[in-house]
């Protein structure tokens, strides 16, 4: 069992970092979960899915076997496992196997009043093909608290012993020709819902032989040694959910083990992200037409003083008045928000601040989002909308309908420029990751604080840094040769010998040479391994749903001690990236070009990020290194998670943490770490984030 405490540790040291209560949205309906972490009866698939956006963390283990699984409910009908195995007794002469896979789970169609729920599943598709399966299953409400299930499954879920072949190898590569194919087992089960409020009955017939634990066919790469008997094909579950929404079941597998399960989950889509701030400003509302008067506008040192208070009252709501342009009827104002993670928030924020400042023929404010001395987004409203919505009804969906979201004029034609430089700003926090380094048992938990400075001598030049001081990290130096350049696996060495160490320290330009193209040049340390120079451009209109980009890097090696040493091997690399916004939650990017070991290819990331700052992504990187060359896993992927700070501090802060799984820590597909990549850092202040924010404008 040295695996699942291993896993135990690294998910409780995740979760302790994060601040995310495992079973803290009690609010959300009841799934049942399996020995596999997905939306199951006991062993056996369902047809049911977790609530939309919901992220659910499962431990299980019987007799020489063991899950960490971490699902999550990408969309109303698609649900992803990731999955981290555990399987003594395995491999030849009685060894230990880790094993990482992943499921992808379709519910074809929902369930009706009288259809069932009808599912299509893949499980390990992409991993060593041990727990490789498809299935076909349906589930439905047959009594009020009678819920059945009835599928047919393929492969392991074929009732045979007639498996495809198994691939101890690198694994990682779909086996598309043999999915769906062969021999059919039919599977089922039964869930009763006991009159004591959080306790279930699971009774399923399955159709896994545990052919390989066994070795019923003899092959010689498996052990000799069985992990268990199978004696029957019935399995039973107690479960029981709490009601802090917490679960843990106890099964009697098989006729022959004992098998035991703990879940727990939340859910960002509907996760509130409560913190104590002060109020905001009242509008303050104006007099009649005719006593709005435009004479002020010619009152000697009028507009100085109006940015003076106005950049008071923005202060005052963590907002910093980076230029002023006045008219007796439309005012202009550059901001760079410096507290709210989310844009609409700031933005309804300074227009309460503006409706305070300036006169009642004002009737036109423009407010401009800056970030690093780049105008990223003009939002224009009318100040008789803030009057007259105020205290509305359907006050939210009214003041997104008549703000009008475009490009916005650069900061040099602002009238006034009233912030001062150079400008201090520093940050820490903590960070974690957990690295798998190979199939040998080994996997790596780096997690510490992190340090960040930054010195702004303009707005668009600064020069920073970090450093980080780590708790737990992997320490293991890299293991045999490798026909690759060691671009990350020597992580190990890094974190031995640079610890503490200097993690980044650049100077940073930013520049924008037409309204909807946004540049970049870094220099220096740019990541914990790599220093250099990075230079991108991006295009990408403030109204518009995608965007194309180009950066070039030219990097050097650093030394191992993460200071100021370089070592001999150096690159030049460089993608082109596409960005598409599918929805106000849903990205998908895709980059494509030259990677750090000198492999060319290709990564796809999808995220959904949603309205409270939390974001959930997945990535895959696929190159021209040959598996072999490659090793575990064939290709680069993983999972990640961002969670805003603002759930432990109870503050409202723009900071956030950022980890996540990553299948290996392999050297091919690797893409060099850059901090203020131009997508993220204008994105929040495009169209599609202000829109999909608009609930926070009155807050």
């Amino acid at each position: 069992m040295g695996a699942l405490r291993q896993a135990l540790y690294c998910s409780a040291v995740y979760f302790l970092l994060s601040g995310v209560p495992t079973c803290a949205d009690s609010n959300l309906p009841a799934s049942d979960i399996g020995m596999y972490g997905a939306p199951d009866l006991i062993d056996m698939p369902s047809a049911d899915v977790l609530p939309d956006g919901q992220i659910q963390l499962t431990f299980s283990g019987f007799a020489d076997f063991n899950k960490s699984s971490v699902a999550f409910q990408m969309s109303p009908r698609l649900t992803g496992v990731l999955r981290y195995s555990g399987l003594s007794n395995y491999a030849s002469g009685g060894g230990r196997v880790l094993d990482r896979s992943f499921d992808l789970h379709y519910q074809l169609l929902p369930e009706t009043k009288h259809t069932p729920a009808i599912a299509i599943g893949l499980r390990d598709f992409m991993g060593t093909s041990i727990y490789s399966a498809q299935y076909l299953v349906a589930s439905k409400q047959v009594r009020p608290a009678l819920r059945a299930t009835l599928g047919l499954g393929w492969s392991r879920l074929s009732g045979t012993h007639q498996l495809q072949p198994l691939d101890t190898g690198t694994g990682g590569v779909p086996a598309f020709d043999q999915w769906f194919r062969g021999p059919v087992g039919v599977f089922g089960g039964l869930v009763w819902e006991t009159p004591i409020e959080g306790l279930t009955v699971k009774v399923e017939y399955s159709s896994d032989l545990y052919t390989r634990e066994n070795n019923v066919l003899g092959d010689a790469t498996l052990s000799s040694v069985p992990s268990f008997t199978r004696h029957s094909d019935i399995n039973v579950a107690l479960s029981y959910r709490f009601q802090s929404g917490a679960n843990v079941e106890l099964s009697y597998l098989y006729g022959d083990q004992i098998g035991v399960q703990f879940s727990g989950f939340t859910n960002p889509r509907t996760r509130k992200t409560g913190y104590y701030d002060i109020a905001p400003l009242p509008i303050q509302g104006r007099g009649p037409a005719m006593h709005q008067s435009t004479d002020w506008i010619d009152r000697d040192g009028i507009k100085a003083l109006a940015a003076n208070q106005l950049a008071d009252l923005l202060a005052r709501d963590g907002a910093r008045l980076m230029g002023l342009s006045i008219d007796a009827q439309e005012v202009r104002i550059w901001i760079d928000n410096r507290k709210y993670s989310v844009p609409a928030q700031a933005i309804g924020r300074a227009a309460r601040a503006m409706a305070r400042v300036f006169p009642d023929s004002v009737d036109h404010f423009e407010i401009i989002l800056v970030r690093n001395g780049l105008s990223l987004s003009r939002v224009a409203l009318d100040r008789t909308d803030l009057e007259t919505l105020e205290h509305a009804d359907r006050k939210i969906e009214k003041i997104a309908q008549r703000s009008h979201v475009d490009d916005p004029p650069a900061l040099a034609t602002a009238e006034i420029t009233p912030a001062r430089y150079p400008q201090f700003s520093w940050s820490w926090g903590p960070y974690a990751q957990i690295n798998f380094s190979d199939f040998n048992d080994q996997f790596g938990i780096d997690g510490g604080v992190r340090l960040r400075g930054r010195i702004h001598l303009s707005p668009k030049l600064s020069f920073g840094g970090s450093l980080i001081k780590t708790f737990e990290s992997d320490k293991t130096p890299p293991v045999g040769p490798s026909s690759l350049p060691r671009v990350r696996s020597n992580l190990g060495l890094y974190n031995a010998v640079g610890d503490p160490g200097l993690e980044t320290l650049t100077l940073d330009y930013t520049f924008k040479p037409a309204p909807a193209v946004y540049g970049r040049i870094s220099v220096g340390l740019l990541e914990s391994m790599f220093g250099g120079i990075s230079g991108e451009i991006l295009w990408k209109s403030a109204s518009q749903n995608w965007g194309l980009g180009l950066e070039l890097n030219a990097v050097k090696q650093r030394d191992f001690d993460r200071r100021f040493g370089f070592q001999n091997y150096s690159i030049v690399t460089g993608h082109i990236s596409g960005y598409f916004e599918l929805s106000n939650e849903v990205t998908a990017q895709l980059d494509l070009g030259r990677y750090l070991a000198g492999d060319w290819g290709g990564t796809l990331t999808i995220e959904r990020r949603f309205a409270n700052g939390w974001r959930v992504g997945a990535f895959a990187t696929l190159t021209d290194v040959d598996r072999d060359s490659f090793g575990e896993g064939s290709f680069d992927k993983g999972i990640f998670v961002e969670i805003p700070l603002t759930t432990l501090t109870s503050t409202p802060t723009q900071a956030s943490l950022e980890t996540g799984f990553r299948s290996v820590n392999a050297d091919g597909g690797a893409r060099l770490n850059v901090e203020n990549r131009l997508y993220e850092m204008i994105r929040d202040g495009h169209f599609r984030r202000i829109s999909g924010s608009f609930g926070r404008f009155w807050q």
